[in-house]
């Protein structure tokens, strides 16, 4: 009976399954330690954009283009980011030709109204740290 059961399993597509998820499980190894392999040592971190400079901003709006929350606004007079709405993804720092906005760690001021999630020029310009 033993025999039976183990001459149709030996039979049947369970060794060739066994042997293709060899493979699969050896490949993925194999390319996570490639991948580990080729992230740099030092990445950029992730936070809320601030302003730099703000007589630097030329209001091109591609911050507000390449926004995929849509939370920057930017006017000819101000630029308005909504922190409720912001993933910090960076792509507004990335894509910003005069390098004014930049993301980074820094802590934001205590929120209790969704008014207070708005920060213009002047309260991105407060963000910078110290």
């Amino acid at each position: 009976m033993i025999r039976e059961h183990l001459n149709f399993l030996q039979k049947s597509a369970v060794p060739s399954i066994l042997k293709t998820w060899g493979y699969s499980f050896r490949y993925m190894i194999h390319l996570k330690k490639r991948l580990f392999q080729a992230l740099p040592l030092e990445y950029k971190k992730s936070g809320y954009p601030y302003f730099a400079n703000n007589a630097a901003c030329d209001s091109c709006k591609e911050c507000a283009r390449i926004c995929p929350t849509q939370c920057i606004t930017v006017t000819t007079e101000d630029l308005t980011i909504n922190f409720g709405s912001c993933i910090t993804c960076n792509l507004c720092e990335d894509v910003c030709p005069t390098g004014v906005l930049i993301c980074g760690a820094h802590h934001l001021p205590i929120i209790r109204s969704a008014e207070d999630l708005l920060f213009d020029k002047a309260k991105l310009l407060e963000l910078q740290p110290k």
